[in-house]
């Protein structure tokens, strides 16, 4: 049996046990595929939008660590499903005064075409939010 072995006779245990393993088959690797600082001013905002022809996770990080009092934001995450359709919003988080863990780190979520997040102060003082995307793909 040749190393590292494989094939019939090949063993769990003796494949295992082989010193050096080389995973194969392309895993996928995150990235942060874009960051800034997006400044308040009342209307719909996008912080950021992925397209692909690939699907892809992509988990919004978000610093709300400036709000205060009364502040109010609105994220509205949208994802298209097909190349003939539109964005659809799939989740609405309203954020509202200071936060006492002000980094936000949203579920992961697939997409498959496109994957587009807004933001929108709704109350207070028009603040700055750093945010980055990070993506698999």
């Amino acid at each position: 049996m040749g190393y590292p072995p494989q094939g019939v006779g090949a063993t769990e245990a003796s494949i295992w046990s082989y010193p050096t393993r080389v995973i194969t088959g392309g895993a996928p690797t995150a990235k942060e595929e874009g960051s800034g600082t997006l400044t308040a001013d009342g209307t719909a905002q996008e912080i950021v939008s992925k397209t692909s022809t690939e699907p892809f996770m992509a988990q919004l990080i978000l610093d709300v660590s400036n709000m205060v009092g009364a502040d109010q934001i609105l994220i509205e995450e949208t994802i298209k499903v097909l190349s003939t359709g539109g964005l659809e919003k799939f989740t609405r988080t309203r954020i509202t005064g200071k936060q006492e863990e002000p980094i936000m780190i949203f579920a992961p979520k697939y997409a498959v075409r496109q994957y587009k997040v807004t933001l929108q102060q709704l109350v207070g003082t028009y603040r700055n939010f750093d945010w980055s995307l990070v993506v698999e793909e």
